[in-house]
This record gives structure tokens, sequence and C-alpha cells, in this order.
């Protein structure tokens, strides 16, 4: 059964980059970010719009990329800076500031070599390597406070705590309403797979973050109304654990495709 809000979801990425564009024309300012701890909340409470970065799937990028950077480094780092080499992606055009958060030294490396070669204007979070330990905390926090305020000075006004309240709020409902979708991947015969969900997520990186979060409602009304609350299905002991050792960005399926080829196999 085909969910209709999907066909919604992938409507409105489609529109995405023309809305960014028009924004922009309107004093809008776009944020792209790489990686994993940048603080989204604080980008979206400042007036800005964030859109995170980086594609996969594509082994011609890879190649572009590792003219700039070793090949010893991962192929997300060598497709992420491919993607900048070309600057045929709209939403790296429609980028105004590139942040990126330095959980690992290759992409601190990539925020380098975009600045330096593609003249990107670049903010790097500094990310402890240990975020348990008590000076691990005190150093991201400082690193935070100071992030804050270069992208105040970049938005050109101040941050209202009562927004970043609004912000916070905002993606926690997000973060729930993915966690509650998940479930869906845990019943027997899910009404959604798994290829989609991968899809609705990615969707995520780029749209309204209010209009995502109304999709995402919309979504799951869907399902309840269709299929009923989602409930654990019979695992007949096993759990359902899919591990990667790094990002899957959008358009990256050879995980997704092996996994479920293994899952039907078994």
């Amino acid at each position: 059964m085909v969910l209709d809000t999907l066909k919604k979801i992938e409507e409105a990425v489609k529109k995405r980059p023309e809305e960014l564009e028009t924004a922009r024309k309107n004093g809008a300012k776009v944020v792209g970010w790489l990686n994993y701890n940048i603080p989204e909340e604080l980008i979206h409470a400042l007036g800005l719009i964030p859109i995170r970065l980086g594609t996969g799937g594509d082994d011609r990028l890879v190649e572009i990329g590792a003219r700039y950077i070793s090949t010893k480094n991962c192929v997300y780092v060598r497709e992420a800076v491919g993607l900048f080499a070309e600057n045929k992606d709209p939403y790296i055009q429609n980028s105004d500031l590139v942040a990126v958060d330095s959980t690992c030294l290759q992409i601190y490396r990539v925020a380098e070599l975009i600045k330096y070669y593609f003249k990107v204007n670049t903010l790097i979070l500094g990310v402890p390597r240990n975020f348990t330990s008590p000076e691990g905390q005190v150093y991201f926090r400082k690193e935070v406070e100071a992030f804050t305020w270069k992208l105040e000075e970049f938005a050109g006004n101040k941050l209202d705590t009562n927004k970043l309240a609004e912000s916070i709020k905002l993606y926690n409902n997000i973060r729930k309403s993915i966690k509650e979708l998940y479930n869906y991947q845990a019943i027997d015969k899910e009404p959604i797979k798994w290829r989609e969900v991968f899809d609705v997520i990615h969707a995520g990186y780029y749209l309204d973050r209010g209009q995502y979060n109304s999709l995402l409602q919309e979504l799951l009304k869907e399902l309840k109304e269709k299929h009923g609350i989602a409930k654990i299905g019979n695992l007949n002991g096993d759990a359902r654990i899919f591990i990667s050792g790094s990002i899957i960005p959008p358009k990256d399926t050879k995980l997704i495709v092996l996994s479920r080829r293994l899952a039907e196999e078994l």
C-alpha cells in the first residue's frame, strides 16, 4: 500500500532548492553544515536556514575529491570534497556559510580544503575526543559559546533565549517522531520499508524544519490509521541491529540494499 505522505515529502524535497534560492533573494541566509555535532537548534533560532550537506554513492565525486585530499581518507570525506569541487549541488550553491564540526580530523581537513581551494566561507566547531570527561565538557561548552558568537555576527542579530527554547522543542518533537517511525520497522510485515524511512530521514536534512515536523506527524497519523499503533513484532529471540562505521549520506544505498538481501536470505 502506497503511503500518500511519502509522495508529499518527495515533492517537497524536489521544490526545496528553488525555495532556498527565493529565500536568499529575499535576504535570508543559509548555513550548510557537515558531520555529526553541529547544534542545529542554534542556527534555526537565529533565523538562519540550516541545511545538512553531503551525498553518497557517486564514485565520480570520490575520484574528484581525491585530487585535493589523500586517498587514505574515507570515501565520505573524498566525496564531500568532490561535491564542493564540482559545485553543482544546489544545496552547496545556496549555502552562505558552511559549518563543520571537528569530530574527526578528516572532516576538519575538509573545512581547510574547501576554504583554501574553493573560497568557501567556513566556521569550525571544536569537538572533544571524550564527551564524558569534565575537561571535555568544559571544552565543548566554550566551543559552542564561541560558535554561537560567530553565528550571531554572521546573522546580524543576538540569540534570543525564547526562540532557542522554541527551536529545541521543535527539534525534540522531530526526534520523537523519527523514533516512533523507527518502531514501524520492528513490526511483522512492516508497512513502511527501510529504504522509505531512509529517504524520509534525509528529507529532514533539507526541508524547512517546521514543515518537516508537520509532514512527520502526517506520516505517523497515516500509518496509525492504516496499520494501527506500532508494536514490536516477533523477533524469535533475535535483535535487528544495523551497524555502520561511518555516515550513511543521501543516495548511498549500498548498505541498505545489502542488508535487505541478507535479511531475505535469512
